[in-house]
């Protein structure tokens, strides 16, 4: 490419080269040069959200699915701010991300102009990077450099601030830049070989998998191999499809809400084995999950600082390597090693059967209240209706103890959810993954606290006509501030009602079909029409009054 094209137009081929095909955006005056180029790109789908973090949360959703980054756009200042969130999430998920902001132009900037933000200050504690262009030359190597950065690594955003006036500034003769590659250690099959030793002396080993999201060669690698060493695994927090759930050494994932046979195997794993980031904070309960002289051993592309800080008194073994590449150095040895197989299946199986076993029987002792709908039900009736094949999404909210305990996602299924907690992000990541896998049944679940934050995307999904399922758990108040309050100030909540929201309502105002749950025995005939439907359908459930859980 050597014409002379804007910036703006630059941009957007630079999108098509790199088949980023996806751009959510709300649109803002700054970028207009973008989006006049937005205008002619065959190849580009730009999705106008209501809202700035429907935008960015639509695009993490994306980048959690696809594993490349989706480009997330916001003019300056409160578009900027508004966009902040899923940027946020963005990082502390590591889901890779391009954020681009409209600036104002480079002759006012630093000025205390209209909307002018020091944007390296707001947005550097919570992205890889933040460039601010300041001349045209400087766009081609940004661009290269934050697509590489948003991707390698410790995967995650990058934030790029486009004055208008360079949007709008010509490029002459600059070539399109194309993705640089990156090498990890080929030092796998020495941190195989520590890593079996480890295994071979632990009297409780355990695999927690913190893979990607959607199941992909990693995860048949970490699922051969325990079957191999007949050691269990457990999910890490919010990566509850990063495993198959149908394994048969498969015993939940750990987190707000875990099973108890999940969070005691934890505890008495004296050799914990992680693949990805699985020392995030919640999956380890800040480390109180972890015994004291426990081995904790976690390859990682990036592993971050606080893992030393969440092992306590244990001893971590990190090691900065490309999960697949040593997962598939643990499978080829233990292939041709048939005695160190033989041994350590009949040391580890018995347990892991038996913690099977207590897993899928987990349900046995539960209620079946008889006032509106039990939580319970519901999500069990929706664990066996939906398709194998959907890609689940949800908001953060005490709901989502029912969703981790009844929701398997064996076969196809995918899960989606904010690792940092951020409320609002069920409905528009939902967005995202529909127009990322369009072929694919999506579901989205929130409760009303966060479905209020984002209620505006449902116009969206609306618009361009989705299939896709939301399922709003409406018990009119903050539920998991409420459980906070309730254990450090019984019986003196404040500030966390919602009132009384009609969502059903609001839902056909935007074209929605709706139903609504308010008793139990409504539950399976609801869900049996509601999947029989097509188009964009939501489903408000009114439950019964549970005791509110922190676990």
């Amino acid at each position: 490419m050597s014409e002379q094209i804007t910036a703006g137009q630059y941009l957007v081929k630079w999108m098509e080269q790199m088949e980023i095909d996806k751009f959510f955006f709300v649109p803002g005056e700054s970028f207009l040069h973008v989006l006049d180029a937005l205008h002619d790109s065959p190849k580009i789908q730009a999705i106008t959200t209501r809202h700035e973090s429907g935008a960015s949360f639509a695009a993490d959703a994306y980048g959690k699915l696809t594993g490349k980054p989706a480009v997330c756009m916001a003019t300056r200042g409160p578009g900027a701010s508004n966009l902040s969130i899923g940027v946020q999430t963005a990082y502390y998920d590591q889901t890779p991300m391009i954020a681009l902001i409209g600036q104002v132009p480079t002759s006012i900037m630093q000025s205390g102009a209209f909307q002018d933000v020091d944007f390296k200050s707001f947005f550097g504690s919570i992205s890889k990077e933040v460039f601010s262009i300041t001349s045209v030359e400087q766009l081609p190597g940004v661009l290269r450099q934050a697509y590489w950065l948003a991707c390698n690594g410790r995967q995650g955003p990058v934030v790029i601030t486009l004055p208008t006036d360079i949007l709008g500034s010509t490029l002459y003769g600059a070539l399109l830049p194309k993705a640089p590659g990156l090498a990890f250690s080929d030092q796998e099959n020495d941190i195989a070989c520590s890593i079996l030793e480890k295994i071979r002396q632990a009297e409780y080993p355990l695999f927690l998998s913190a893979l990607p999201a959607v199941r992909g060669e990693e995860s048949q690698l970490l699922a051969e191999l325990a079957s191999l060493t007949g050691v269990p695994v457990c999910g890490a927090w919010r990566r509850f499809s990063s495993f198959p759930n149908d394994h048969p050494h498969f015993i939940g994932s750990v987190g707000l809400g875990s099973p108890k046979v999940t969070s005691d195997a934890m505890k008495q794993a004296d050799c914990i084995i992680g693949f990805g980031q699985s020392m995030e904070d919640i999956a380890v309960s800040g480390g109180s999950l972890i015994s004291d002289n426990t081995q904790i051993i976690q390859v990682a592309k990036h592993i971050d600082s606080g893992s030393i800080r969440r092992s306590g008194n244990s001893i971590l073994h990190g090691f900065i390597a490309s999960e697949k590449g040593v997962l598939s150095a643990l499978v080829e040895i233990c292939k041709e090693d048939e005695t160190l197989v033989k041994n350590l299946r009949e040391k580890n199986r018995p347990r892991t059967a038996s913690l099977r076993e207590q897993f899928e029987n987990r349900f046995n002792n539960d209620e079946n209240r008889t006032e509106r709908a039990n939580l319970n039900l519901v999500f069990n009736e929706i664990n066996k209706v939906m398709e194998k094949n959907a890609i689940v999404t949800s908001d953060a909210g005490n709901f989502a103890h029912w969703l981790l305990r009844y929701i398997s996602f064996g076969g196809e299924r995918v899960y989606l959810g904010p690792v940092n907690g951020a409320m609002g992000y069920g409905i528009p990541s939902a967005l995202g993954a529909k127009v990322s896998l369009h072929n694919r049944p999506v579901w989205g679940v929130a409760g009303d606290g966060g479905s209020m934050m984002t209620v505006g995307e449902l116009e969206t999904i609306a618009r361009h006509g989705l299939d896709v399922t939301i399922v709003v758990i409406n018990n009119g108040i903050f539920g998991t501030i409420q459980a906070h309050q309730e254990k450090q100030f019984p019986n003196r909540h404040f500030g966390t009602d919602i009132g009384n929201v009609d969502f059903g309502k609001v839902a056909e105002g935007m074209g929605w079909k709706t139903w609504r749950i308010n008793s139990n025995d409504q539950i399976t005939s609801v869900l049996n029409e509601v999947v029989s439907e097509k188009g964009p359908r939501l489903i408000e459930v009114l439950p019964d009054v549970y005791p509110l859980a922190l676990s």
